[in-house]
C-alpha cells in the first residue's frame, strides 16, 4: 500500500514508522527492499536508505549487503505499563485488585517483558477521563510502551487514539469499561453467578430475597444493570416476586459503614424481614457482616446469605455465609495471556474473556 508522505524530514517520517513496525517484528525477519519501501512511501531509494541507517544506529536492523536487511533481536527498552488507577491509600481497595495487578506484573516478567506499574488517585465510580496518572500520559507521548494491561480504570476516546496512534495494544477488564474500549479484556461472569445464587436461595425455601451491590447512578449505563435483572428474573422464574424496598444500590463500599448501613435500611424497612440476602460486593459485605451481629440475627436460620467471595481473601466471620468466589490469579493469567499473543503479533481467537465465579457452599444446606 502506499503512504505517501510530505516532503519535509521525509526520512526522519520514515524512521518512525518503520520504528514502530519493527519494534513488533519478529527477530531475524527480513525487511522489504529498498525499492519496495522506496515505492511504498513514495520517495527516493536514497531517502529509503538514510531511514534504514538511522535504524540501523540505534540497534534494530541489520543491513546485510547483497542479502537484505533484517529485524535484530530483542533490544526494545520499552515495557509494558500496568495501570491501577485507584487511590491506594483509601482503606478499602478490594483484595481482588490488589492481587491482580502483582500477578500481572510477575506474569509479564516470567516471560521476560519488562513491566512498570502505575498508580492513579481515582476513587471507585468517578466518570471515565485520562488516567490519573500523568506518569501514563507522559510515557504513551513519548513512545515508551510497548503495551498496556488496564487492571483498574477507564480510557477516553482521545487515549485510546494515542494507543492506537503509536500501535501499543490494550488489554482492558471489562468490568469497568465497554470491552469495545480495548483490543482485548478480561470479565468475570457476574450475571451467572447471580442466576445460579439466586436458585440455590430459593431451592432452599428462601422467598424473601434482599439485594445488595453497588452502581453508579449517575452512569446512564447502569441505572439498574444487568445483574439486577437477572436477579429479577431468577426470582420470576420460581415464582417470587421483587421486594424494591430489600435492594440498595445507591451506598459507595469505600464510604465508612457503607454495608452497615445498607443492610440496617434493608432490615428495617418494614415489619416483614427478608429470609435471603445477596451480597455482590465483598467491600460491602465486610460491615453488613457487623450489623447483621449487631441486630442478633441468626444465620442460617433466619437470614442465608450469599456473597461475593475473592479466592485467597480468607473470611473470618462469626457465622457462615455461601461464596460466589472469584480467582483474581486466574483474572491475571488471562490478562497476562492476551498481552503476550498481543505482543508477539499472535492471533487471538477469543480476545473477550469471561470467568466464572465458582459457588461454594459452606454446609449442608445447599442443593
Amino acid at each position: 500500500m502506499n503512504e505517501s508522505i510530505g516532503s519535509a524530514g521525509r526520512h526522519e517520517k520514515i524512521f518512525e514508522i518503520l520504528k514502530r513496525e519493527i519494534q513488533q517484528a519478529p527477530a531475524g525477519s527480513r525487511l522489504e527492499s529498498i525499492a519496495q519501501l522506496a515505492q511504498r512511501f513514495s520517495v527516493s531509494g536514497i531517502t529509503v536508505r538514510n531511514a534504514l541507517l538511522l535504524l540501523a544506529k540505534e540497534g534494530l536492523l541489520d543491513i546485510r549487503h547483497g542479502s537484505g536487511t533484517y529485524v535484530c533481536a530483542p533490544t526494545d527498552k520499552r515495557h509494558v505499563g500496568v495501570l491501577l488507577d485507584l487511590d491506594i491509600s483509601l482503606s478499602d481497595i478490594s483484595y481482588f485488585w490488589r492481587r491482580v495487578v502483582q500477578q500481572v506484573r510477575l506474569g509479564l516478567r516470567a516471560h521476560g517483558y519488562r513491566a512498570r506499574l502505575y498508580v492513579g488517585h481515582r476513587r471507585p465510580g468517578e466518570g471515565p477521563e485520562d488516567p490519573s496518572c500523568p506518569d501514563l500520559v507522559e510515557d504513551v507521548a513519548e513512545d515508551r510502551l510497548s503495551g498496556l494491561v488496564l487492571v483498574w480504570g477507564e480510557l477516553t476516546p482521545e487515549s485510546q487514539d494515542a494507543l492506537r496512534l503509536r500501535q501499543i495494544p490494550c488489554v482492558g477488564s471489562s468490568l469497568l469499561s465497554a470491552v469495545e474500549s480495548f483490543d482485548a479484556a478480561v470479565t468475570v461472569d457476574c450475571e451467572q453467578a447471580v442466576q445460579e445464587a439466586t436458585r440455590r436461595l430459593l431451592q432452599t425455601g428462601r422467598r424473601k430475597l434482599a439485594y445488595m451491590e453497588w452502581s453508579a447512578s449517575g452512569d446512564p449505563r447502569r441505572l439498574r444493570g444487568r445483574e439486577l435483572d437477572e436477579f429479577t428474573a431468577e426470582l420470576a422464574r420460581h415464582g417470587a416476586t421483587l421486594n424494591e424496598h430489600w435492594v440498595r444500590r445507591d451506598i459507595h463500599p469505600t464510604l465508612r459503614g457503607a454495608g452497615w448501613g445498607a443492610f440496617r435500611e434493608i432490615w428495617t424497612a418494614s415489619a416483614d424481614k427478608p429470609d435471603g440476602l445477596l451480597v455482590l460486593d465483598d467491600i460491602l459485605f465486610h460491615t453488613a457482616a457487623t450489623a447483621i451481629q449487631e441486630l442478633g440475627i441468626r444465620v442460617p436460620e433466619q437470614l442465608r446469605v450469599v456473597t461475593h467471595h475473592n479466592k485467597g481473601d480468607d473470611y473470618a466471620g462469626s457465622f457462615p455465609v455461601w461464596r460466589m468466589e472469584a480467582d483474581p490469579d486466574a483474572f491475571a493469567q488471562a490478562q497476562v495471556e492476551l498481552m503476550v499473543a498481543l505482543l508477539r503479533r499472535q492471533p487471538v481467537a477469543q480476545p473477550r474473556v469471561s470467568l466464572p465465579l465458582q459457588f461454594i457452599a459452606t454446609d449442608a444446606d445447599a442443593t
